[in-house]
């Protein structure tokens, strides 16, 4: 059985140093970063990813259903401190350059797309959350 696309976010953004860094840690596991399946964690400390996988059209030739599929995902970047959350951002699309779903070594590139972002803002609880929405296309191998 092949890890979920979300899992394999997940693994790779836990090993990607400059980002894991940045992250709090999540509720209940100091060694992992605060990043999360579709929904944020109750008492989470920020900064925090949240991932959804929006849709994942699959692809067919002639043999049948493809491997490989153009995940469009949405990943939000929650904090308290709208600067750092900037930092998180910027540092989030260094790990997007080099995010390996392919499962090939030695790519020159690596085919993620940023299709927009989005920013907003709330202002109660209080200290406010501001939050950056980035909306991204992710090419990767299901059977990995």
């Amino acid at each position: 059985m092949s890890a979920s696309l979300e899992a394999l976010l997940l693994s790779q953004a836990s090993a990607y140093s400059p980002l894991a860094s940045l992250l709090a840690t999540a509720p209940g596991n100091p060694t992992a970063p605060a990043w999360y399946d579709n929904q944020l964690a109750q008492g989470s400390s920020y900064p925090a990813i949240v991932v959804t996988k929006i849709s994942q059209p699959q692809s067919y030739a002639l043999t049948g259903r493809m491997a490989t599929a153009q995940a469009r995902v949405q990943f939000i970047i929650w904090d308290t401190n709208p600067e750092r959350a900037r930092t998180v951002e910027q540092v989030f699309y260094q790990f997007l350059d080099q995010f390996n779903g392919v499962g090939l070594a030695n790519l020159p590139g690596y085919p993620n797309e940023v299709a927009g972002v989005r920013q907003g803002y709330a202002p109660q609880p209080t200290p406010p959350r501001w939050t950056l929405l980035i909306d991204a296309m992710i090419f990767w191998n299901q059977t990995l």
